[in-house]
């Protein structure tokens, strides 16, 4: 009631109401996890107030549900008036604190001190209150890795109030800050909190090992797939981190280092390894909220990550240049800032100011049109992030989930595998090595792809649904690298050899089809044994070479692909303009064209990129035979025009023959190819 009297402009309470005073001029943002926000722009002062504000009203609604007593009520309404105030304070108030040796960037501690200063009523009362006060909070850290279950000991010697039950106020409280966060949240970990209570209360603490640690530290990316075991194989290394995790606790670093690679993070641990040990006596907390607060900003309405700026910083992890006891480079810093009135360590992130303008300007240009994602890729091209053409910074999922949707097209390759293993390459979002999967039980499968994101995508499914095929990370120039001779039965290359023959440069020259697609067939037919199969699925062009007709229904599509025919690399595209909506081409001109124009703006910049026809089928056939030596045999072809491409053009366009009056058909788009190695 009081919280809510501040809200509509009652202030007469703050002179009776201490915490609340403290709460209301809350004037920093420090300790405020952005994890918990849907924007950073929704981040004010008053964020705090209303988090508390969430807290009574949960305990309100667990005063039935656990037959509170009405003390037990008092101290858990105590406990969490005063649990953030340690956030808050005007200015001079802080600076008070601080001279009195508060701990304020460990909130809990911070507030815990507070308060115990703040009142008069019994030493057994306030001490039970702060001491919940001072370990709010630490079992959920201790789930996310952050923190010992050790230092929720205090909890169990909690000294006996009358009318109250120890464990049950424990429980209600946690059950409270947590709820308070999200009921998502709250449902995912209660059973874990309600564990760990257990534990507290037995005394029976068991000390954890460094993949234990690590792997409550990791959980998020566990899930994606990540192999933490690989890493920590080395006993050195996993000595080295238990000298760290048994004198620190960390704040925010699931928050900070999530999307960055494990392998990296490792890097900054050994980093800290060698850079604190020696401050063990007076520090005992390590900080990455400076980097958290770096990392995270508003894009398209919602709190995100600037990926571009966590690229670099995983950039500068990877390569690990030490200058002068801090990790740097031209473009970003990480060094280490050393609180001299408090235990914290604090892990930052400096940016250049032009990288940090740069890399915000490309997160704000991400996915606005095709002339800004152009500049988003000369950006990631100059800071070196862009480790491949399918490295779709802003939409891979959706992307990825598009493809998937095509999957009943593509399920007549199954048809035509042979007995022994199977690799996709460019397996998308996994959905064709799933079908694969489920009609052969036991087939090895695995899928390449060059993309990281598409990789992490991946590992996440394959956890998440439990499949037994595997996704690797690898180049389909380098077949050879991946796979031995005869490992592999069946090559898969759906809807993605044109991708393939679009974006590498080989001898100076892109669209080079002809070095790259020899070299991913000859390589194949190399690895394949005698029986071996390789099945394509890719685009086609017409054999005619007559023109049509578009006429745009869409007011913006002449200037699309006015747009579209100078952007275009992959060959020259040809029209002439009859009138404001009309524009004759060539047939095959045509149809390059409306490929792109069926994915619309959000790919532009990508599909620009890629010619989807490069043969007729006839071609194709030869050319094939030709990298198989002749030692091949043809087992199954077909073209047709995929579904879904008259059904998402016709709304936009008319397409008549070059007379601009008669209506076309769409020719075939798609073509099947399955060959079989005799030799």
């Amino acid at each position: 009631e009081k919280i809510r009297d501040v809200k509509y402009e009652d202030f007469t309470c703050l002179k009776e109401q201490e915490w609340l005073k403290y709460l209301f001029f809350l004037f920093i943002l420090e300790g405020i996890n952005v994890e918990h926000f849907s924007k950073v722009a929704s981040i004010k002062p008053t964020s705090t107030l209303d988090y508390v504000e969430r807290t009574l009203e949960i305990l309100e609604k667990c005063i039935e549900v656990y037959q509170l007593t009405p003390k037990e009520v008092s101290i858990l309404e105590e406990t969490l008036c005063w649990c953030e105030v340690a956030k808050g304070g005007s200015k001079k108030i802080r600076e008070e604190w601080k001279k009195q040796g508060y701990i304020l960037y460990a909130h809990n501690i911070g507030s815990s001190q507070i308060y115990a200063s703040s009142h008069k009523k019994p030493y057994t009362y306030v001490e039970y209150v702060r001491t919940l006060i001072a370990t709010h909070g630490l079992i959920g850290q201790y789930i996310r890795g952050e923190v010992k279950l050790e230092d929720s000991f205090p909890l169990a010697l909690l000294k006996k109030l009358s009318d109250v039950d120890n464990r049950k106020v424990v429980t209600v409280l946690n059950h409270c800050i947590i709820e308070a966060l999200g009921d998502d949240l709250f449902g995912t970990i209660w059973g874990e909190v309600l564990k760990s209570i257990a534990i507290i209360f037995s005394k029976k603490f068991k000390e954890e090992t460094v993949l234990q640690r690590v792997k409550r530290l990791r959980a998020k990316a566990i899930l994606r797939g990540e192999k933490v075991e690989e890493f920590l194989s080395c006993r050195e290394q996993e000595e080295k981190l238990k000298t760290l995790f048994s004198y620190f606790d960390f704040w925010y670093f699931e928050a900070a280092l999530d999307g960055i690679g494990f392998k990296e993070v490792l890097n900054l641990l050994n980093y800290l390894v060698e850079n604190v040990a020696g401050d063990t006596d007076r520090y005992t907390n390590i900080s990455f909220e400076p980097m958290m607060q770096t990392l995270y900003c508003d894009y398209q309405g919602k709190k995100q990550i600037n990926i571009f700026k966590q690229r670099v910083i995983e950039k500068l992890l990877r390569d690990v240049n030490f200058d002068k006891g801090a990790l740097s480079n031209e473009f970003v810093r990480i060094e280490l800032k050393k609180d001299p009135n408090e235990p914290f360590i604090f892990v930052q992130a400096e940016f250049s100011k032009f990288a940090n303008s740069f890399l915000d300007t490309c997160m704000k240009a991400s996915g606005q049109g095709a002339i800004y994602d152009k500049f988003v890729y000369m950006a990631c091209d100059y800071f070196g992030l862009r480790r491949d053409e399918y490295d779709r910074f802003y939409n891979e999922e959706i992307y990825l989930q598009t493809m998937g949707e095509s999957t009943v097209h593509k399920k007549i390759l199954i048809d035509y595998l042979v007995h022994g293993s199977v690799a996709d390459i460019g397996p998308g979002d996994g959905s064709l090595m799933s079908e694969i999967e489920r009609r052969y039980k036991d087939k090895k499968i695995v899928g390449v792809d060059i993309s990281k994101n598409v990789i992490q995508a991946l590992k996440k499914k394959k956890n998440l649904e439990n499949h037994s095929w595997m996704p690797i990370k690898g180049n389909a120039l380098k077949l050879s690298d991946i796979f031995a001779k005869g490992e592999i039965s069946n090559f898969i290359l759906c809807s993605v050899a044109h991708e393939f023959a679009s974006y590498p440069i080989l001898d100076n020259k892109p669209f080079n089809k002809e070095a790259v697609l020899r070299k991913i067939f000859t390589d194949i037919y190399e690895l394949l044994p005698v029986g071996g199969r390789l099945l394509i699925r890719d685009g086609i062009m017409t054999e005619s070479d007559e023109k049509r007709c578009i006429s745009f229904k869409d007011p913006e599509g002449p200037a699309f692909l006015e747009m579209y025919a100078e952007d275009f690399k992959g060959r020259k595209i040809s029209y002439t303009k009859l009138d404001e909506k009309r524009y004759v081409l060539p047939i095959n001109d045509a149809m390059e064209f409306l490929y792109t124009y069926t994915w619309g703006k959000d790919s532009y910049a990508q599909e620009v990129q890629e010619q989807f026809g490069y043969f007729y089928p006839n071609e194709y056939i030869a050319f094939i035979k030709e990298c198989f030596k002749d030692h091949c045999k043809v087992i199954y072809t077909d073209h047709y025009l995929q579904d879904g491409y008259e059904e998402h053009l016709l709304p936009k366009i008319d397409f008549y023959k070059e007379d601009g009056k008669e209506k076309a058909k769409l020719p075939d788009s798609t073509f099947i190819l399955v060959v079989e190695k005799t030799n």
